[in-house]
């Protein structure tokens, strides 16, 4: 006979190996140090284990997972990296720009 439990581990294990590495860039974009992306990620999959009865397994698992990371982030953190990536956008595009010019 099949332990109920042992199996849903067993599938959680499974759904793990993939998205891993996408969760690491994700709480990386999200503003986080390099040396506490493994610490995030690695709360972030403790959380799911611990909630996985809630997982409704007809959705996306990375999506479910990157949800849970985010909570984990304080949110001035995660604003700081989206106004830092605007930033980048805005220098990078104004390069182009001066490089346009120059060039004609």
């Amino acid at each position: 006979m099949s332990n109920p439990s042992h199996d849903r581990s067993a599938r959680f294990k499974s759904l793990v190996l993939v998205p891993h590495v996408r969760i690491r860039a994700f709480v990386r974009s999200l503003g986080v140090e390099p040396d506490w992306v493994d610490d995030v990620a690695h709360e972030a999959f403790v959380n799911a284990y611990n909630d996985r009865d809630s997982f409704d397994q007809s959705r996306d698992f990375g999506k479910w997972v990157r949800g849970i990371a985010a909570n984990i982030v304080p949110p001035s953190l995660r604003q700081a990296a989206a106004s830092k990536g605007n930033t980048s956008r805005n220098l990078a595009a104004m390069f182009d720009t001066m490089n346009t010019e120059v060039s004609a």
